[in-house]
């Protein structure tokens, strides 16, 4: 995928590299485009998880983006991202099988006409993958 691709690189990475990633490579992250900011992964050890050998990943972000308003009518919103995530990759097929985001995420824009909004809070999420072979 082009978002992975932008996030991992192509060339192998050994344990104890870190790299800058250009945020606007991203594509979107929790709803928001066109990022901007400060995304550095960094290569923390080799573990196994759920029976597969994994390169465990930190990711530390602080992003801002736009993102449209609920249900895309209204004025785009500005959204920020700061925290880190925690991906556990498989090596082999190169999958991210786990990752959790712990940030905080901050919005604001106009919830109508006069009438500015600002919301701020805790914003985590876990995906999971499941790789049938």
């Amino acid at each position: 995928k082009d978002s992975e691709l932008a996030m991992y690189g192509e060339a192998p990475r050994k344990v104890g590299e870190k790299w800058n990633v250009d945020p606007k490579n991203l594509g979107g992250f929790a709803d928001a485009k066109n990022l901007t900011g400060t995304f550095t992964v960094e290569f923390v050890e080799i573990k196994d998880f759920q029976g597969t050998p994994c390169a465990v990943l930190k990711s530390q972000f602080d992003v801002v983006g736009q993102a449209d308003s609920e249900g895309g009518e209204g004025p785009k919103m500005t959204m920020k991202l700061k925290g880190e995530a925690l991906s556990h990759r498989s090596l082999a097929d190169k999958e991210d099988l786990e990752a959790k985001i712990t940030s905080t995420m901050t919005m604001d824009g106009e919830a109508g006409p006069g009438m500015a909004m600002h919301v701020e809070g805790p914003f985590n999420m876990t995906t999971k993958t499941t790789l049938k072979k």
